[in-house]
């Protein structure tokens, strides 16, 4: 399974749109907020609420399972807290069973394994903090193996 993870393009509908067409064989598209548009512009995509979404029909929090894995998507302005990023993410991870857990908000790449979780962040589409390129993550979830890879703008 081939799933397409975006966050943070700030408005953008542009850059999610050669995504989209770039990955037409994707099975999921997922956006882990701070998209700034619209339910009905996102209709492709599971998406969660950011902190800047003024969208409130997004929920803060989505599940779902594919391949035998429970992904719990969140954008993680109500969960990350100083530099302890996955520390912070963890009880939510856990307490949700969660098998992989994707998040937003700190526009930076993150691919940490943590207690058989896998945490990812796909970056910004927009701009990364760290100064590196526009990034998002294709996640393929084969039986029990899953690979990520980050794909630079």
């Amino acid at each position: 399974m081939k799933i397409v993870v975006v966050s943070d393009n700030h408005g953008n509908k542009e850059v999610l749109s050669k995504i989209k067409d770039v990955h037409k064989d994707a099975e999921l598209f997922i956006h882990c907020g701070d998209s700034e548009m619209k339910k009905e512009e996102l209709a492709d995509f599971l998406v969660v609420r950011g902190n800047v979404d003024s969208d409130l029909s997004f929920n803060l929090i989505e599940e779902t399972t594919v391949v035998n894995k429970k992904i719990v998507i969140v954008h993680g302005h109500k969960w990350i807290y100083g530099d302890e990023i996955i520390e912070t993410l963890l009880p939510i991870a856990k307490e949700k069973k969660a098998d992989i857990l994707f998040f937003g908000h700190i526009h930076r790449y993150v691919n940490v394994k943590r207690d058989n979780i896998h945490f990812i962040n796909p970056g910004s589409v927009k701009y990364n903090k760290d100064l590196t390129n526009p990034c998002y993550a294709v996640v393929e979830i084969e039986k029990e193996d899953v690979k990520v890879k980050r794909v630079d703008i």
